[in-house]
């Protein structure tokens, strides 16, 4: 019973967020993009271990996110 009223009332919220805007090319003219772009770069040198050899290591990353949303 308590779960069939939560689901009416979610279904019932986002029924009436959907509204909000008089139609749907109203929300994306509405709406923002934002996004970040990130770059991460690392290069080490290990030297002194016992059998007197060096290691070198490196490593690059790329990534971020691209983000829109739609307004109300």
């Amino acid at each position: 019973m308590r779960h069939t009223v939560r689901l009416s009332l979610l279904a019932s919220a986002m029924v009436l967020s959907a509204s909000a805007a008089d139609d749907l090319a109203g929300m994306f003219k509405e709406g923002k993009a934002s996004g970040q772009i990130r770059a991460f770069y690392i290069d080490r040198d290990y030297s002194g271990y016992s059998d007197a050899t060096s290691v070198h290591r490196n490593a690059t990353a790329i990534g971020g996110y691209l983000k829109y949303e739609t307004g109300a």
